[in-house]
């Protein structure tokens, strides 16, 4: 196997501006591949001596500066990463493609001296093709928010929400919205806290991904709205 990396970075701390970019090249070459046996429930994976390649680049890079006047920190990132291979279908190899491009925005600003808030969002567009013909494409969006409400030096209140939609699910399902909230107070060196998850009571959370040889759909059954108390100790 062979990898191949260039990386760039640009750093200006006193107008605080950070970039940075990366590309990446990998070759790997096997002769082994893995074919999965289904028996009704059960599933068999048997390895099979079998010449196959996969290849392919990946590219990143972010951006960030900090708006001084403003008290607002932003930050940029994106990506694209496009691989080849070959998998393993009756016994004979097919060639395929898997494409995957990010986008990411972040924000932390603070609006007053007892309000502070962050925000971000996430963008993924996955493509899976198989022998040039069999499509799979999934949009993601993953954003979240965060509010502080700094109520004296060592209160702070933060109520948070996650919104997550992807279009490779159907019905109520496509979008979720979890939303949760917390009290932290500090004293001395312990520090107690309140959190509340899953305000909304979600009762389950559905998601999908896919690779290059297959689709993926998770379930996860959530628990109702739980309550956890916690303390933490400081011995420095």
């Amino acid at each position: 196997s062979q990898t191949y990396n260039v990386e760039l970075s640009y750093g200006n701390a006193i107008d605080a501006i950070f970039a940075g970019l990366e590309v990446n090249y990998f070759d790997s070459r096997s002769n082994i591949m893995y074919n999965t046996n289904f028996r009704g429930s059960l599933s068999q994976i048997e390895a099979i001596k079998m010449p196959n390649r996969n290849n392919g680049y990946n590219v990143k890079c972010n951006f960030s500066t900090r708006i001084t006047a403003a008290a607002t920190t932003i930050n940029l990132a994106g990506g694209y990463m496009q691989s080849w291979s070959e998998v393993l279908r009756e016994m004979a190899l097919l060639p395929s493609a898997y494409s995957l491009i990010t986008a990411e925005v972040g924000l932390n600003t603070r609006i007053t001296k007892a309000i502070r808030i962050d925000y971000t969002a996430v963008y993924n567009r996955s493509i899976s093709t198989i022998a040039h013909s069999d499509t799979s494409t999934i949009d993601l969006l993953k954003q979240r928010g965060d509010i502080d409400f700094i109520i004296a030096k060592k209160v702070i209140c933060r109520i948070g929400a996650e919104h997550l939609l992807n279009t490779a699910i159907s019905g109520a399902n496509r979008n979720t919205l979890f939303v949760d909230a917390s009290l932290r107070i500090k004293h001395k060196r312990v520090e107690y806290s309140v959190e509340a998850r899953n305000v909304l009571n979600n009762s389950v959370f559905i998601n999908a991904t896919n690779s290059n040889s297959m689709d993926y759909v998770y379930s996860y059954a959530l628990r109702r709205a739980p309550v956890v108390f916690k303390v933490r100790f400081s011995f420095k």
